[in-house]
C-alpha cells in the first residue's frame, strides 16, 4: 500500500535492487500466509451446522479458504513484473514487437492486483478490537488512537504524492492507457513538473530532480492542499486543474475530520480531571458562600481530600459506572469477586482453611466502603460488630490491614484489642459477623 504506488510514481524505469529485494520478500510473505490459510481453524458460519464453533477439519478449512480469499490472495501474490518478463522474453521477431508492447502495458496495470491485498485490512480491525479489549491505561489506549489518525493522514499525503506526480507528468503510468495521438497531444501541453524555474541563468525544473527530492515535494504540497493552496506549484492544465480541485474537495473534509478526532483525543487524555477540576471548584465555591467568611478550613480540607478520594479511586466520574450498572447481578457479583478475591486471599488468613468456593461466597457478602479522614474502624474493649479489610488508604498503627477478623470466627460475641483510625480516606471491605445488628437477615 506504501512502496507500490511510490513504485509506479517514481520508479517507472528498471527495477533497481530495492525493487527486487521487496518484491520477493513481498512474495514470500503473502504465500506462507496463504500456506499457514489453509492450516488455520476458522468459526463455523451461520448456514453450517456447527455454527459458532471452531472448524478444524483440514478439508473444511480448505474448502472454506478456496471459496473466500484465496483468489483475492493468489492474484495480490504472483509476482507479476518477473511474469510479464518471462512473457516477453518468449516472443522474437519484429512481428511480435507490438503484441510485447501491449503485454508490457497491460502488466502494468496487472500490478495493481497487488493492493487487493489491502482486503485483508478487515483482518485488521478484529486484531484491533482484540488489542483494544487488552489495553488497561485509557492514556495508552488514546495514544494508539491518537496515532492511528495521524498515520491516515500520511498514508492520504502519501498517495497523493504519488499520484499527483504522475497526473503531472508527460509520460507515466496515467498515459499507458492512450492512444499515440492522444499521448502526442498530451506530452505538448504544459505540465507542472516540466515548467522551468529559477533564475536566469540558473533554470531548472522538478523533472530534473532526484525521485527522493520530488517525492519530499509532492508530500509537502499534499500536506499544504490540505490546508491552503500553496504557492510553490500550480496546475498548467485543465486535466491537472480538474485533479487538483477534486483533491481539494476531498482533502477538505478529510482534514478537518482528522483535525477533530486529533482534537478529540488530546483533550480524552485530561477529560475525566477537567470534569473533576470543573466540579470542584463549584464545591469550593458553594463552601464559600454557605456562610459569612465560608466554612472552617478543616471542613474544607476534609471534603476536598474526600472527594479527591473517591475520584482517585474512580467512585466518580467513572463512565464505566453506568455501563456496568445495566448488567445483570450474576455478572456484576462476578465483577466484584473478581476485583476483592486478590484482598481476601492475602489478608484474610483463615480462607487457608475453607474450600476454594468460600472466597466467592465472603465477596458476595462484602461491602465496599469510603471511609474520611479521623474516622474511628475499632476502638479497643467495644463489641467487634464487623470486620474491617483495608484495600487504600492510611491507618492508625499502620499495620492494621485486618481488624477484628476473629469476630468472624468465633461463636461469642467478641471486643476490639486495639482502637485503629483512618489517617486518610480509605477504600476498605466491610464483612458484618453473626452478632452485629446491622448483619442482613440470610
Amino acid at each position: 500500500a506504501m512502496v507500490l504506488p511510490f513504485q509506479f510514481a517514481y520508479k517507472d524505469g528498471e527495477p533497481d535492487g530495492f525493487d527486487t529485494r521487496w518484491l520477493w520478500l513481498t512474495t514470500a510473505f503473502f504465500l506462507s500466509d496463504m500456506i499457514l490459510s489453509f492450516l488455520t481453524a476458522y468459526t463455523a458460519g451461520d448456514m453450517e451446522a456447527d455454527a459458532g464453533k471452531f472448524v478444524t477439519s483440514k478439508v473444511r478449512i480448505a474448502r472454506n479458504y478456496m471459496q473466500t480469499w484465496f483468489l483475492n490472495d493468489l492474484c495480490s501474490t504472483l509476482p507479476w513484473g518477473p511474469v510479464a518478463s518471462s512473457f516477453s522474453s518468449d516472443t522474437t521477431g519484429s512481428s511480435s514487437t507490438v503484441q510485447v508492447a501491449k503485454l508490457t502495458k497491460i502488466m502494468k496495470f496487472i500490478r495493481f492486483l497487488r493492493l487487493m491485498r489491502m482486503l485483508r485490512l478487515a483482518k485488521l480491525a478484529m486484531i484491533w478490537e482484540r488489542v483494544e479489549a487488552r489495553l488497561g491505561s485509557l492514556a495508552l489506549k488514546q495514544s494508539i488512537a491518537l496515532f492511528r489518525v495521524i498515520l491516515v493522514l500520511v498514508i492520504i499525503c502519501h498517495w497523493n504524492a504519488c499520484i499527483f506526480w504522475m497526473v503531472g507528468q508527460p509520460k507515466s503510468l496515467f498515459t499507458e492507457v492512450l492512444s499515440d495521438e492522444d499521448m502526442a497531444t498530451w506530452q505538448r501541453l504544459p505540465h507542472w513538473s516540466t515548467v522551468s524555474r529559477g533564475r536566469a541563468g540558473e533554470e531548472w525544473s522538478w523533472m530534473e530532480k532526484a525521485p527522493f527530492d520530488q517525492y519530499i515535494f509532492c508530500f509537502y504540497w499534499t500536506l499544504g492542499v490540505m490546508r491552503t493552496m500553496p504557492a510553490e506549484v500550480t496546475p498548467e492544465n485543465n486535466v491537472e486543474r480538474i485533479y487538483v480541485m477534486a483533491f481539494m474537495f476531498f482533502a477538505f473534509s478529510a482534514f478537518a475530520i482528522c483535525i477533530a478526532l486529533i482534537t478529540q483525543t488530546f483533550f480524552k487524555f485530561s477529560e475525566r480531571k477537567r470534569m473533576f477540576d470543573d466540579d470542584m471548584a463549584q464545591v469550593r465555591g458553594y463552601m464559600r458562600n454557605l456562610r459569612v467568611g465560608g466554612v472552617s478550613e478543616k471542613l474544607q480540607g476534609s471534603v476536598k481530600s474526600h472527594l479527591r478520594h473517591l475520584f482517585d479511586t474512580r467512585r466518580t466520574h467513572a463512565k464505566e459506572s453506568q455501563m456496568i450498572s445495566f448488567l445483570p447481578p450474576s455478572l456484576q457479583g462476578e465483577l466484584k469477586y473478581e476485583r476483592l478475591v486478590g484482598h481476601l486471599q492475602s489478608k484474610l488468613t483463615l480462607l487457608a482453611d475453607l474450600p476454594s468456593k468460600a472466597a466467592y461466597y465472603i465477596a458476595d457478602i462484602c461491602e465496599i466502603r469510603d471511609i474520611l479522614a479521623g474516622a474511628c474502624l475499632s476502638r479497643e474493649g467495644r463489641q467487634a460488630e464487623c470486620c474491617w479489610i483495608r484495600i487504600n488508604g492510611r491507618l492508625k498503627p499502620r499495620s492494621s490491614d485486618v481488624i477484628d477478623m476473629d469476630s468472624l470466627i468465633d461463636a461469642k460475641a467478641t471486643s476490639s484489642e486495639i482502637t485503629i483510625h483512618a489517617v486518610s480516606p480509605a477504600e476498605m471491605i466491610r464483612i458484618y459477623n453473626a452478632h452485629s445488628p446491622h448483619r442482613a437477615p440470610p
